[in-house]
């Protein structure tokens, strides 16, 4: 069983809505699952839209060629990039699904989200949900090839959730889900970026 809270204050008035979602089982990540920090860099070359290269800030950066990579900046976020060989602080990257990279020079944030177990049918999700406190955060489900079948982007503080009954279609639906990759914009600290999700 799953319940869904939502309060609304405007005005003076304040509504509350409180939802169960009866289901058979469910899955919860997160909570107990570190994603590492995210690492300062310049977009020194931008080759296209969805390519470029970055210049860490910090030589000691933890990505490595052949590393999905996930990238912030100021006004928008990409993922799912693939980098291409790493030099020192040089990592090249392509493939970027999301929002058009921005200019050359500007700053960026690179990660490499972490890949967690989320086993689950999308034909039999009841609820699924995503949430991080305390960054911008992305979240991707994929099937076993880890390629996405569905991508949520989080404001510092945001939170999402899709239910059965809530009128809209199941996002999943059709797909087999067998990862979730994580990843979070906080260059200063580890993140925790919630995934949960209940099924009949």
């Amino acid at each position: 069983m799953a319940t869904i809270q939502k309060q609304i204050q405007v005005g003076g008035v304040s509504i509350q809505e409180a939802k169960t979602i009866n289901a058979d089982s469910e899955l919860g990540a997160g909570g107990n699952v570190t994603v590492p920090k995210a690492w300062g860099a310049s977009l020194t070359t931008r080759t296209s839209d969805t390519a470029g290269t970055l210049t860490m800030d910090d030589a000691g950066h933890t990505i490595t060629t052949g590393d999905l990579i996930d990238l912030y900046w100021a006004t928008g976020q990409a993922r799912q990039g693939t980098v291409g060989t790493v030099s020192g602080t040089s990592v090249p990257f392509t493939g970027m699904t999301g929002d058009v990279l921005p200019a050359a020079a500007s700053d960026i944030t690179g990660t490499v989200p972490k890949k967690i177990d989320f086993d689950l049918t999308g034909d039999d999700c009841d609820l699924l949900c995503c949430g991080c406190n305390a960054a911008k955060a992305i979240v991707v489900w994929a099937g076993a090839d880890s390629v996405e079948d569905y991508a949520r982007d989080l404001e510092s503080g945001g939170a999402w959730f899709w239910y059965k009954d809530e009128g809209e279609v199941n996002p999943i639906a059709g797909d087999v889900v067998t990862f979730a990759f994580l990843s979070h914009a906080d260059e200063a600290n580890a993140q925790n970026v919630l995934v949960g999700a209940a099924y009949s």
